[in-house]
């Protein structure tokens, strides 16, 4: 489930364009080793006609350490089981079509070990 996120403080841009940032948290924990994959499938569907600035997304462990990350498209990584917190950051002009995401799902695909 996501945690909440807010708009933070956009970036001033020439034109007075401002870019806001949007931070969203997920939880998720593995009981077996597996290849895992992140993907936000709101955001995937168009990656050059996206009408987000950016989307970048980190995994870290229980202890806070950043183990993979990605954007549009990323590698598969094998995590250990234990606790996981996906943050994703989105970047877009209006706020409000940020506060929109709030209830984005995360997919997570899954590889076992045999």
């Amino acid at each position: 489930l996501p945690l909440p996120g807010a708009p933070g403080l956009g970036d001033a841009w020439p034109q007075k364009r401002t870019i806001y940032d949007y931070v969203l948290g997920y939880k998720f924990s593995l009981k077996d080793a597996a290849e895992t994959s992140v993907r936000f499938p709101s955001l995937c569907d168009s990656l050059y006609d996206s009408p987000y600035e950016a989307q970048l997304w980190a995994v870290f462990d229980s202890n806070k350490r950043l183990l993979t990350y990605g954007d549009y498209y990323a590698a598969p990584k094998k995590l250990s089981p234990g606790e996981y917190h996906v943050r994703l950051q989105v970047r877009h002009e209006n706020p409000e079509v940020l506060h929109k995401l709030r209830h984005m799902p995360l997919l997570l695909i899954l590889t076992l070990d045999k």
